[in-house]
This record gives C-alpha cells, sequence and structure tokens, in this order.
C-alpha cells in the first residue's frame, strides 16, 4: 500500500511539475494585477496605439470609382455596365 501512495506521489509530481517549464520572458512580464492606478495610467502613456483604420485620403486613393451605366437598346432590352 505504501508502495501504491508513494507512486501516486511521484506520478503527481512529475506531472505538476513536469509543466513548470522556464519561462525565459519572465523578467520582462508587469504584473499588472498588482499596479496602482497611477502606475496603470503611465503605464498606458508609454504604450503605443494601433491604428487599423485608415484616413480619408489612403482610402479615397485605394477606392476604385465606378458609375454604374443602364441603357435601353433598341430592341427594348436594357444594357448595364460599369464606367469609370
Amino acid at each position: 500500500m505504501i508502495v501504491i501512495l508513494q507512486l501516486l506521489a511521484l506520478e503527481a509530481n512529475i506531472f505538476l511539475g513536469g509543466l513548470n517549464l522556464y519561462d525565459q520572458h519572465r523578467d520582462m512580464r508587469l504584473d499588472i494585477d498588482n499596479m496602482s492606478y497611477e502606475e496603470l495610467l503611465a503605464l498606458e502613456e508609454k504604450m503605443s496605439t494601433a491604428s487599423t483604420t485608415l484616413s480619408k485620403e489612403e482610402l479615397s486613393i485605394s477606392i476604385k470609382k465606378s458609375i454604374y451605366q443602364s441603357v435601353q437598346l433598341e430592341d427594348g432590352k436594357m444594357r448595364h455596365s460599369l464606367g469609370s
């Protein structure tokens, strides 16, 4: 019985201890849970923001402008075309 308990303890130790991999970036991680409000505000000012939107100028350059035209032919059929 003691051998079984020892094996179970060993398995638990290997399982739980085996997941504790070395974190090479541990010293770079911030503990934001224990930071004061003022420290968080200072951190926010240091961090850059990423913009995912285009300016109006960039958008107008990248959009192809087209005009939709519909013309009735002599036989009564409609012809549709895109003009630029």
